[in-house]
């Protein structure tokens, strides 16, 4: 289920930020699991996409519930500079 949700997060872009939304809160509510770290770097990638702006507390969030791994690509995000986030 967790590798299915993470496909559908990886086309964004074709996706309304309303279903991308939900696709989070379960990623966030199923936790940490070896699946979500393999493909966490999708929602880094959506937290640096400019367009997804209304989204991007859902993606804190998710990254959140992911425990140590996703703090650490917070941090990662806080040491740069993406599009001004």
């Amino acid at each position: 289920m967790v590798e299915e949700v993470f496909t559908v997060l990886a086309d964004f872009e074709a996706q309304e930020p309303i279903f991308l939304a939900a696709a989070l809160e379960v990623v966030g509510v199923i936790g940490p699991n070896e699946r979500s770290f393999m493909r966490m770097s999708v929602i880094k990638q959506m937290m640096c996409e400019r367009s997804l702006y209304s989204i991007h507390i859902n993606c804190l969030c998710a990254l959140l519930q992911l425990g140590i791994d996703g703090l650490r690509i917070l941090v990662d995000l806080a040491t740069k500079d993406y599009n001004g986030l």
